[in-house]
C-alpha cells in the first residue's frame, strides 16, 4: 500500500485505483476533489466507518501524480 500523507495524524481515506493499488490520503487530500469528497460522507471523522473510495476509472500511476499534485497545495 503506498502512503501518501501528510505529517501530522488526522483523519485518513484509502483510495483505491483501477489496478488494485490503494493509497492513503489525508482528508484534506480528497476535500481537494469534489467527485471523492461526495463519495465520502460530510461527516468523515466517524472511525467506525471504511473509508474506502473505489476510483474504477483511474490507474494507479495517475493517481499517484494526482495525490502528489494535491498535497502541493494543502
Amino acid at each position: 500500500m503506498s502512503e501518501f500523507t501528510a505529517s501530522n495524524p488526522e483523519k485518513e481515506i484509502t483510495l483505491t485505483s483501477k489496478d488494485g493499488e490503494e493509497f492513503k490520503v489525508s482528508l484534506k487530500v480528497a476535500k481537494m476533489s469534489s467527485l471523492i469528497w461526495n463519495m465520502v460522507s460530510e461527516d468523515g471523522e466517524d472511525d467506525d466507518e471504511d473509508n474506502t473510495v473505489p476510483l474504477p476509472n483511474v490507474e494507479g500511476a495517475d493517481l499517484a501524480r494526482v495525490i502528489e499534485y494535491c498535497k502541493q497545495y494543502i
